[in-house]
């Protein structure tokens, strides 16, 4: 846990106390991801929906992120058997069944009072991975502790933060408690300007003359500014296994990630918080695939950001991607039905997934190719970076 974590948890349990009723929709009446989003909305206080629903200034990046999704279209084969279908696949050299993962998200016991527990025991009873975030309610020990089995595999994401030897016992903290994965966040210079959050709390000022605690971590205090490509090497002192670096944004930094020998590039935009107007992460996909796609076959590709649908994930994986990230949807399963929230989220795209893969004519990922989806609508929008006119490098 990382710095304020023991006043953040006093400060979100508090916000959760009169918003655990059981909800009145069956669990089962849940047929798709925004039934979860609709059923959380109105259970969470004013506070908590305005924190895991906000984005940066406009939010045109949030919209953004699940808009993308419609402009591009399948190319479905027919004629095709497809009756024995495998979604399984790996992700940082672990075993995965489902081609998604739960991505790391803040403060989940401002959800639910069991916090990350619940994310955890979710994902494990369903067998998917789980990114636990540095930004958490629970320490990383207890969030370990949760597992429902001994092989349960959790990756940890790391906020790289000014006092270098606070990562540093993250790191070592992290690695005795069983991560098997690091994904190192580096969108996060300074924190995005989240205007409904501080909409929220200069009303709450005004009404109640009283200053609210901050319920996430103050990060843009404790962040380090300075973190660059070298870190990479001091990180990698402490931590012996795989490594991801989240929030790539262009094909130039894609390839200065593999240029530097991570395992994995994890494409996103940070769910729209961060820096408003960039680009979806399906749409940096399309600058990789154009101007360096000879990294595909260096370093594993994951996306997130507006995924609602197991359709949205297929096309993604059709353009090279190895598995796709759900923040928010499974926060909102969860701060509705808890961790049987999750496992029902799970449950949905996994069906969802069935369905789409059979009807685009496959029954394996590594049958899915860039044949299968018409991206020409997008093509006309992907950047051409001087980098990449002036002679294409390569690794």
């Amino acid at each position: 846990m990382l710095p304020e974590s023991a006043n953040k948890v006093a400060v979100v349990q508090r916000q959760v106390e009169d918003s655990t009723l059981t909800p009145k929709v069956p669990l089962l009446h849940c047929i798709n991801l925004y039934d979860f989003e609709d059923i959380c909305k109105q259970k969470l206080t004013q506070r908590a929906w305005t924190y895991f629903s906000s984005g940066a200034d406009d939010s045109l990046s949030d919209e953004l992120n699940q808009q993308v999704f419609r402009h591009v279209l399948f190319r479905p084969r027919v004629m095709r058997n497809v009756k024995d279908l495998d979604l399984s696949t790996t992700i940082l050299g672990q075993h995965s069944p489902l081609p998604v993962f739960i991505a790391p998200a803040a403060l989940a016991k401002l959800a639910h009072p069991d916090g990350e527990s619940g994310l955890t025991r979710g994902a494990g009873e369903a067998g998917i991975i789980q990114m636990v975030s540095s930004s958490a309610s629970m320490t990383p020990e207890a969030i370990a502790s949760s597992r429902v089995t001994d092989t349960q595999c959790q990756f940890y994401q790391l906020y790289v933060v000014s006092e270098r030897h606070k990562t540093e016992d993250i790191l070592r903290r992290v690695k005795k408690a069983g991560y098997k994965g690091l994904v190192i966040t580096v969108d996060s210079a300074v924190p995005g300007k989240r205007e409904r959050d501080e909409r929220y709390k200069a009303t709450l000022i005004s009404d109640t003359n009283e200053k609210p605690k901050p319920l996430g971590f103050t990060y843009g205090g404790w962040l380090t500014p300075t973190l660059c490509w070298d870190d990479l090497k001091w990180i990698r002192e402490i931590w012996d296994g795989p490594i991801a670096v989240k929030g790539i944004m262009t094909a130039e930094d894609a390839l200065i990630a593999a240029q530097h020998g991570v395992q994995a590039i994890y494409l996103s935009n940070h769910g729209g918080r961060q820096l408003d107007t960039s680009p979806p992460s399906l749409m940096t996909l399309l600058e990789i695939r154009r101007h360096c796609p000879e990294i595909m076959e260096k370093v594993e590709i994951y996306l997130d950001g507006g995924f609602r649908r197991g359709n949205d994930v297929i096309k993604a994986l059709a353009l090279g991607a190895r598995a796709c990230g759900l923040g928010r949807p499974f926060m909102y399963a969860l701060g509705a039905y808890g961790h049987e929230g999750v496992i029902r989220a799970v449950d949905v795209l996994r069906r969802e997934l069935e369905i789409g893969m059979r009807l685009a004519g496959v029954t394996r990922i590594d049958e899915l190719t860039p044949d299968h989806v018409n991206t020409k609508w997008l093509d006309m929008m992907v950047a051409e970076p001087v980098v990449f006119r002036s002679g294409q490098p390569k690794l």
